[in-house]
């Protein structure tokens, strides 16, 4: 809900997930988190009170504008801990919504593993974007864990040999060229 200009913030409350959530609020809101490089038609007013982290998680995968929605994967990296408060946004969303948090936090998890040495130059530290609280994540879209792609990626520059040794059935699909 917005406020006068000269309101104190203090007397409003963060907004839950329940709450009607527009894109120039979403827009505000990362903003506020650091993340600039979006913007909108009419300008960007910081008239609303924050968002809890729940409803912001919740409020990003629910945007209808791919470019908000998609910036969860980048507050994610800049904010690790925001990764934490994903089963909650789950517990409070629909299907849909808890689909687009699965799949953009995964995105997430997957580009922090691809950009790994480039954002450790970026942020001055390495990004810290864990996969436990995520874990259920890989299990419920029944996808192998990340450290079998690269260990099998590691072994195949060994040669054939390596992927039969990885997977010693003849009619398995690593054994395959």
């Amino acid at each position: 809900m917005p406020c006068n200009r000269h309101q104190c913030h203090q007397n409003h409350r963060p907004a839950t997930v329940a709450s009607v959530i527009t894109e120039p609020q979403l827009l505000a809101e990362l903003r506020r988190w650091g993340i600039a490089y979006l913007m909108a038609a009419n300008g960007i007013h910081d008239l609303w009170a924050p968002l809890v982290p729940v409803a912001l998680v919740g409020a990003l995968a629910t945007s209808s504008d791919p470019r908000i929605r998609d910036a969860l994967v980048a507050l994610l990296l800049l904010y690790p801990e925001l990764a934490e408060v994903a089963p909650q946004a789950l517990a409070q969303s629909n299907n849909q919504t808890a689909a687009q948090i699965h799949t953009l936090t995964l995105a997430a998890l997957y580009e922090q593993r691809i950009w790994y040495p480039l954002l450790t130059m970026a942020f001055g530290k390495p990004p810290n974007l864990q996969e436990a609280p995520c874990a259920a994540f890989w299990r419920d879209r029944r996808l192998p864990p990340r450290g079998l792609r690269l260990a099998w990626q590691a072994r195949r520059r060994c040669g054939r040999t390596s992927r039969r040794a990885m997977c010693p059935t003849s009619n398995c699909s690593l054994n395959k060229d």
